[in-house]
């Protein structure tokens, strides 16, 4: 599955923004389409939502594609700090 990292934690892109009419005086309201990062990730399968990000204006600058495939996790030995002795 996709996964997509923000810059920014709570990001919201529009897909289609909502829409208000009147219609025989009477107020409707249409709900648009958002995608909602939560804590600067979004993971989907929607070929559609793929494709809207990769080619929104913030891809590649404030929004990434993660490829897990990437990362290689590296053991480090903990280094010892040399203590100064107090006078």
């Amino acid at each position: 599955m996709p996964k997509f990292i923000s810059t920014y934690k709570d990001l919201t892109l529009v897909v289609k923004p909502g829409d208000r009419t009147y219609i025989n005086h009477r107020l409707v309201i249409e709900k648009g389409r958002r995608i909602k990062f939560a804590h600067g990730e979004y993971r989907t399968e929607d070929p559609g939502e793929i494709k809207f990000i990769k080619g929104h204006r913030l891809f590649g600058n404030q929004v990434f594609m993660d490829d897990e495939k990437q990362y290689k996790v590296i053991e480090v030995e903990p280094q010892k700090v040399a203590s100064k002795k107090s006078k």
